[in-house]
């Protein structure tokens, strides 16, 4: 939305993108100078203006990312993640599907924190031993979880105990 609470104009926008502009900065200097094209092109190739764009640009994407983080952090521990773990996860991953995929993969839960931030040395979850974790691929034996379905399954059985 434009100050004067325009959308920006998709035509203008892909003229500029046709261009050669980063769409997010072209969106920018559209939205700042109310969808004058030549007022946005002027934005866009001088230095100091584009500069301050980008700045704008990056810090709406983490405020984004920020509002987002806790209604992420609540689902994943809804799913029966520590809490301690989803925090390391998000803040390494940034988003929650990233951040749950990785979660799912993990050979143990311990080993989501260490990777996530190395400042942490252990966490106590309770019902997990030391040496015990939850199996996502296939044991040297041949035994255990061959899907992400199996792994599921047993994150799950493990959830219970």
């Amino acid at each position: 939305m434009t100050p004067l609470r325009k959308p920006v104009d998709l035509q203008k926008l892909n003229e500029l993108v046709s261009i050669g502009f980063e769409k997010e900065l072209a969106v920018e200097a559209l939205r700042r100078n109310e969808n004058d094209t030549q007022k946005a092109l002027d934005d866009l190739t001088n230095p100091e203006t584009n500069s301050v764009m980008q700045i704008d640009v990056e810090s709406r994407k983490k405020k984004r990312l920020l509002r987002a983080i806790p209604a992420a952090n609540e689902e994943l521990v809804s799913m029966g993640f520590p809490r301690a773990i989803v925090d390391a996860a998000l803040r390494r991953f940034g988003t929650q599907e990233q951040a749950l995929n990785h979660l799912l993969g993990q050979p143990n839960a311990n080993a989501v924190v260490v990777g996530a931030n190395p400042s942490v040395q252990s966490l106590n979850i309770p019902g997990l031993d030391a040496g015990q974790g939850l199996e996502t691929s296939m044991e040297e034996d041949g035994e255990g979880p061959s899907s992400r379905a199996e792994s599921r399954i047993e994150m799950q059985k493990w959830r219970m105990n």
